[in-house]
């Protein structure tokens, strides 16, 4: 699978977020219209834990856009990690980040330690 988006649909009321997951030919596989007021995060990560359950998912890579960038979503993101450790659930998550170079000084020193981290656990 490839492609995990939530995209705003503009309405004359307020804003629709729906989830969709695709293959990597773009084939439609899920879809999903989150509950209003829940943080784009929040609603990824629960998107991670069901494919994870319906799918025999053996690495799940995440690329964020801008408002997903933080420092905190990574941390989230490290603890769904551990969580689906703990559970026997052998899927490796990973995320590929574009930095811009306005915070790339808020991002380097923990994404160094983030590295040690990880390859001290493999």
């Amino acid at each position: 699978m490839s492609v995990c988006t939530a995209k705003p649909i503009l309405t004359d009321l307020a804003p629709v977020y729906v989830v969709l997951v695709q293959a990597t030919g773009g084939l439609p596989i899920v879809h999903q219209v989150p509950s209003g007021n829940t943080a784009e995060a929040h609603t990824l990560l629960f998107m991670i834990r069901v494919l994870v359950a319906c799918y025999p998912l053996k690495r799940v890579v995440l690329v964020p856009d801008r408002r997903l960038l933080s420092l905190s979503n990574l941390d989230e993101l490290a603890l769904l990690q551990d969580t689906l450790q703990a559970e026997k659930v052998t899927v490796r998550l990973s995320y590929i980040l574009a930095v811009p170079a306005a915070r790339y000084g808020e991002f380097a020193h923990c994404l160094r330690l983030m590295a040690k981290a990880q390859e001290r656990q493999t």
